[in-house]
């Protein structure tokens, strides 16, 4: 099968971010627990027998500073 065009890409749908339960005996054990999440989404597609999905998710990552995206726009929180 020949396709004509490119497919719509993949839309997000729903997400949400829940943070773990951050309990624990010591300060030390709270303090880890507390930057785990549990995050959930979900998307539609309309998809070609041959089409595959792939994600990755990344957070919190610094940009860097030298690619072009960020030479030109704001930096907020610097």
């Amino acid at each position: 099968m020949v396709l004509r065009n490119y497919p719509t890409p993949p839309t997000l749908t729903t997400q949400t971010g829940k943070g773990a339960f951050a309990g624990g005996d010591t300060t030390k054990m709270r303090l880890a627990k507390a930057s785990e999440w549990n995050f959930t989404y979900s998307y539609t597609e309309d998809q070609a027998a041959q089409d595959k999905i792939f994600s990755d998710i990344e957070f919190n990552l610094i940009p860097n500073p030298s690619a072009e995206h960020w030479r030109y726009q704001p930096r907020p929180f610097q």
